[in-house]
């Protein structure tokens, strides 16, 4: 089922290596692409690197990745950046995170994420020991959240670090 969707959908595609990731969707998908993606992440077994740059997902689509995330075995690199993911997007990712086994780059540049969604996620980084690296520059995070992010790194099992 999923390689018939990607080829149906190669437009969108500039980059796809069967065994190992899907390159940039550019083609602004938006929501509804994240929800296919999200969809299709969940029976995903190979597909190890992510890259979902610059398509216009909101919250809704972050829900979707997120549920995704809770499942998903394989994927081991996911960027998210330049899109409009905000604190309530911010929030899903990081449930997602809670319960993700795999996951070890986050990319989150540029969202328009908060305080209130950093966090989120830095609750979300005590608990999971698999993510290593993650970035949050370029969002609207304040004192209050870029210190939860530092307790997080620092209380956390895995090393972690953030930009």
């Amino acid at each position: 089922f999923f390689f018939f969707f990607f080829f149906q959908a190669e437009d969108g595609i500039r980059d796809f290596c069967l065994s190992r990731g899907l390159g940039d969707v550019y083609k602004r998908q938006g929501d509804i692409g994240a929800k296919v993606i999200g969809n299709v992440l969940k029976m995903n077994t190979t597909i190890a690197i992510l890259y979902l740059n610059r398509n216009n997902i909101k919250a809704k689509g972050a829900e979707a990745i997120s549920k995704a995330l809770k499942v998903n075995k394989a994927l081991t690199i996911l960027s998210l950046r330049m899109n409009r993911t905000g604190d309530k997007g911010a929030k899903a990712i990081a449930e997602g995170l809670e319960n993700n086994k795999t996951l070890t780059i986050l990319h989150l540049q540029d969202n328009g994420i908060g305080n209130e969604g950093a966090i989120a996620v830095a609750e979300s980084l005590k608990i999971n020991e698999t993510l290593i690296y993650f970035e949050f520059n370029g969002n609207k995070i304040g004192t209050e959240g870029w210190k939860a992010l530092e307790e997080a790194q620092e209380k956390s099992r895995s090393r972690k670090t953030f930009y």
